[in-house]
């Protein structure tokens, strides 16, 4: 039986628990459907994750976590894993990627991080106004000079405002008055020149614009109004991005966990604690634990 380990997601977590299974002489394939990073592509800045004294920029951190991993040689395939299911008779996994063969394994780590929220009233735009909606900012680093309006009001929604600012004038749309970002996020958004905040403003429409693509309908405490602008970006939240596990998997997942043989790291367990070193511990931890449970002949 193969003690070939699986990684589903090239975040930090994922990456980490592969280098350090490659450090004690384990081979383990990671799948990645997007960029390897996760969401630190995103990040405006990184200032808690140790080694760099003014922080650095998460894209530049990504630049550095793939130099690292082609220097492993870690084995990186760039495609989604539809489905990943558990056999209780051969005790092993089976992750079925969007191309490619079904690829077994007796362990699973699964560092696939987190969905966004998704807003309904964009959901159902046509195409032409969907194209103007992101959940992310990766994509958008090279606008410039573009009105954007970023809605939320958590660390995401703040970093990302701060992050097209630097070429961009952004509105901050939040439903409440008050802000669930941490206080230093806060305070650099505040004196940001080209960031303009609004409280108590709550997004009821999406339309097609006339001086703009866009053009957002709201409500500002109890006044209706209307504002065209290049691009929206919703930053309403996160899940879990567990929706590829089988029907046994998903309800196996407690047990399997438990019994050493499935290993769920960084955000897509870690709830509001989403943080690059948080993640990449709990990677190590749990490839350092895989080492011990196949040595001691887990199957």
């Amino acid at each position: 039986m193969s003690d070939a380990i699986l990684i589903v997601g090239g975040g930090p977590a994922g990456l980490a628990a592969a280098l350090q299974l490659k450090r004690q002489g384990r081979e383990a394939r990671v799948f990645e459907a997007c960029e390897l990073g996760g969401l630190l592509r995103n990040a405006h800045r990184v200032e808690n994750y140790l080694g760099f004294p003014r922080g650095i920029g998460g894209p530049d951190l990504v630049r550095r976590f793939r130099r690292q991993a082609e220097t492993w040689g870690l084995q990186v395939e760039h495609t989604r894993v539809l489905s990943l299911a558990y056999d209780e008779g051969t005790r092993t996994f089976a992750a079925t990627p969007e191309n490619g063969p079904v690829r077994h394994g007796a362990v699973a780590v699964v560092a696939s991080g987190t969905r966004p929220l998704r807003l309904p009233l964009v959901e159902s735009l046509p195409r032409r106004l969907r194209d103007r909606v992101s959940y992310e900012v990766s994509s958008l680093m090279e606008m410039r000079n573009r009105d954007i309006v970023v809605v939320g009001s958590g660390d995401a929604a703040h970093d990302y405002a701060l992050n097209l600012a630097q070429r961009n004038r952004v509105a901050l749309w939040m439903r409440g008055g008050a802000s669930g970002a941490l206080p230093l996020l806060q305070r650099r958004v505040a004196r940001h020149p080209r960031i303009e905040v609004q409280r108590h403003t709550v997004l009821t429409g999406v339309t097609g614009g006339e001086d703009r693509p866009l053009s957002l309908a709201f409500i500002r405490g109890e006044t209706p109004g209307v504002q065209a602008c290049d691009h929206l970006v919703c930053a309403v939240g996160r899940e879990p991005e567990t929706s590829f596990y089988d029907a046994f998997l998903a309800g196996a997942e407690a047990d399997l966990v438990a019994a050493g043989r499935l290993h769920t790291v960084g955000d897509v367990r870690n709830g509001s604690l989403r943080q690059a070193a948080i993640a990449t511990g709990d990677g190590i931890a749990a490839a350092m634990a895989i080492d011990r449970f196949l040595d001691g002949g887990g199957r």
